[in-house]
């Protein structure tokens, strides 16, 4: 289990980012609720937590996540 993400001076990730994560996800067939319970597990409250320096490390996730 990872420790909440610290901001460390990263901004935040933009709307249009947060809706390609989602996409991303529903692509691989998640579901809302998964969606939220993934992002809870990586440390997140929602995905306006996501910090721009782990965006892509997020959306690589997802992208591999399967069923």
């Amino acid at each position: 289990e990872q420790a909440p993400p610290e901001s460390n001076g990263s901004p935040k990730i933009t709307d249009k980012q947060r809706k390609r994560m989602y996409a991303i996800a529903r692509d691989r067939g998640m579901n809302d609720t998964q969606f939220k319970d993934e992002l809870i597990r990586m440390g997140y409250k929602s995905s306006t937590d996501v910090l721009m320096s782990e965006y892509e490390d997020v959306c690589s996730f997802f992208e591999s996540w399967s069923a």
